[in-house]
């Protein structure tokens, strides 16, 4: 999978939980269920992404996933956390101001 089709699953499924008010209690708790069950737990999945996003490889996150050992595939399974918890407050901020998907494109250029 690629980053940008994980961002995008992160906003579809954002956007159904937020027209089905579960963002109304505790939007905290709302945000990472969806992210926990978007991280790929499969070492190949999660490789495969880093090829597409390498600072997901080369950043050391403050905790590791899974079992916390200090490994390549627990550091990027935690940024991918991480990276996705950020963009998806930002995407939950953009609906609540009625901002929604004003850059949803694809960059046509990827790095």
């Amino acid at each position: 999978m690629r980053w940008y089709d994980m961002e995008q699953r992160l906003r579809e499924e954002i956007r159904e939980a937020y027209g089905n008010g579960e963002f109304a209690t505790n939007s905290d708790d709302a945000l990472c269920k969806i992210v926990d069950g978007l991280v790929p737990v499969y070492t190949g999945d999660l490789l495969r992404l880093a090829l597409d996003r390498l600072e997901l490889a080369t950043a050391e996150p403050e905790v590791y996933a899974f079992n916390g050992k200090h490994t390549a595939v627990n550091a990027i399974a935690a940024n991918t956390y991480y990276d996705l918890l950020i963009a998806g407050q930002e995407y939950l901020e953009e609906l609540e101001a009625g901002e929604e998907d004003k850059d949803d494109e694809e960059p046509a250029c990827r790095a």
